[in-house]
């Protein structure tokens, strides 16, 4: 008798296509279905596609395509890139899939093994934590949600030099607003600021030392001073703009990678306590700002990535006007990494703070 490999026991079932063969049976009973269990497109293929697939066929492209798919489309697909994103990449970078579940189970068979860990979104598909099982590696879900206070982005920029402050602004600040809107859902961002950060040893004591990486645990802003930000650089609109939700977001990346000198760690903020935030003057030649110093806690709860990358980036939530989210102020700092070589590049990075409104 046929015996199948032990990992098909691990292979769970797919439990959105029930969901469908469920909602599609009310439809046919019909019942008024809105149904949001596996992302069912609810419009009809653009015409032109249509006709595009009609001639294909008519003119005989109907055998086998190249594995990676057709140079035209992956040709499509460069130019696509390099349009939305500022990232070139090579036609032979690209490989066409029918979708995205084989695209990820692909991707899990290529590093998912016995040993391993594999992250994945939760709530998601159930299938994708069984593909990692199958392979043997183990799932570990990151929950996607408000909750956190900070969020892991993959993104490679279009920037050619960081400390160049004419392209940051040129280039990255749209790329950055990117990000943010497409991670908040926000109507609107503001950039009003970025620093970059080289660390030199005993730089201190040199007055045109570079901006150093803070080795204080932090939030760049408080209930405070992140509201005043909007009166003192939109004052015009603040009255209208404050009576919706504010959230001051900084997004920050390493220059050089993989970073292993003065990592960036960050708290969950669902594990502070409000009372364990002291605010603290920041003065400035030409105004007083207000951050939040933060008083240990052992209940609070640290994260970092290890030997991140250049294409890697962190989005830390400073301030958040809404008071019925977990998440309103998120504590972070640099830390020495004991597990680091003595000889590691000097940490490179920058980070940029940006208002995102939501309407009332």
């Amino acid at each position: 008798m046929l015996q199948t490999i032990a990992a098909f026991d691990r292979l769970g079932e797919e439990n959105a296509f029930a969901v469908l063969a469920r909602a599609t049976a009310l439809q046919q009973q019909g019942k008024d279905i809105i149904n949001l269990g596996i992302g069912q497109p609810d419009f009809k293929t653009p015409p032109h596609i249509v006709e595009a697939a009609i001639k294909a066929l008519r003119d005989g492209h109907h055998g086998y395509t190249p594995a990676n798919g057709l140079l035209a489309t992956r040709e499509a697909v460069v130019r696509r890139t390099l349009t939305t994103t500022g990232v070139e990449v090579s036609p032979d970078s690209i490989m066409i899939m029918p979708g995205g579940k084989p695209t990820m189970f692909a991707a899990i068979l290529m590093f998912g093994e016995p040993g391993a860990e594999i992250l994945y979104p939760d709530p998601g598909f159930p299938i994708y934590r069984s593909m990692i099982e199958f392979t043997g590696a183990a799932p570990v879900p990151v929950p996607m949600r408000d909750a956190n206070g900070f969020a892991f982005v993959p993104h490679r920029s279009a920037v050619k030099d960081f400390f160049d402050d004419e392209e940051v602004r040129r280039v990255y600040y749209p790329e950055v607003e990117r990000i943010v809107k497409d991670a908040t859902g926000a109507s609107r961002v503001h950039i009003f600021d970025h620093t970059t950060r080289r660390r030199v040893p005993d730089a201190e004591a040199g007055a045109d030392a570079p901006r150093q990486p803070v080795r204080r645990v932090h939030i760049d802003h408080t209930a405070r001073s992140g509201p005043q930000r909007v009166r003192d650089l939109l004052p015009d609109e603040a009255d209208v703009l404050l009576k919706g939700r504010v959230q001051v977001i900084n997004l920050w990346r390493p220059i050089k990678g993989p970073l292993l000198d003065s990592p960036l760690a960050v708290c969950d903020a669902t594990s502070i306590d409000f009372n364990d935030l002291v605010p603290s003057d920041l003065v400035y030649p030409h105004r007083v700002g207000e951050t939040y110093s933060v008083k240990f806690n052992p209940a609070h709860r640290w994260y970092y990535v290890p030997r991140m990358r250049t294409d890697e980036a962190l989005l830390l939530k400073c301030c958040d006007t809404a008071t019925g989210v977990p998440a309103r102020y998120t504590p972070h700092s640099a830390f020495s990494d004991p597990t680091a070589p003595a000889d590691a590049p000097p940490r490179e990075s920058i980070e940029v703070r940006v208002l995102v409104f939501h309407p009332a």
